[in-house]
């Protein structure tokens, strides 16, 4: 399979102001966005869990046997 290249970048968490009618955003958080059918190839179904370990340099995504 193909390795991939992706990029860190800045987003934010929802949340609902006080008074619940309006949005708030929060700080900036990193997030990545993974999406493609290349996901699909690798057996990262639609619908399916995924498990993420996390270590220092690392994220490992594993999915999950239906």
């Amino acid at each position: 399979m193909k390795n991939r290249k992706l990029k860190v970048r800045a987003g934010h968490y929802d949340r609902l102001s006080a008074d619940r009618n309006s949005y708030k955003p929060s700080p900036q958080v990193p997030f990545v966005l993974l999406k493609g059918l290349w996901l699909e190839e690798a057996n990262f179904l639609i619908g399916h869990n995924i498990n993420v370990e996390v270590r220092e340099n690392q994220l490992i995504l594993t999915a999950e046997r239906a």
